[in-house]
């Protein structure tokens, strides 16, 4: 079958809503913080530590850690900074930023 651009038009158009679609999926959050959480998040404001990791952030927030990793990959949800440079190193999230 030759590539007309009818049919390559066609092509781009099913790529850009599948990538629509992924952008979707990527922002949406797994659930929402409970009501029990939201009151926990605001004790948390006196929380002794400055920074987190995923796991504790994930713990925090009521968010999934495949979350925060889908959203540092699709450039989204909160700052964090990078420890090192190698592709294995561990993120940090402030504290305040999440419970904000």
């Amino acid at each position: 079958m030759p590539l007309t651009d009818e049919l390559i038009l066609q092509q781009l158009n099913d790529i850009n809503a599948l990538l629509k679609r992924l952008e979707i999926l990527l922002a949406k959050p797994q659930h929402e913080p409970s009501n029990a959480l939201r009151t926990e998040m605001v004790e948390l404001k006196s929380y002794p530590h400055q920074y987190c990791d995923e796991k504790i952030a994930a713990e925090l927030t009521g968010m999934s850690r495949a979350w925060f990793q889908r959203m540092r990959w699709a450039g989204g949800g909160p700052q964090y900074s990078k420890m090192g440079t190698s592709k294995g190193a561990g993120v940090r999230y402030k504290v305040a930023n999440l419970i904000a």
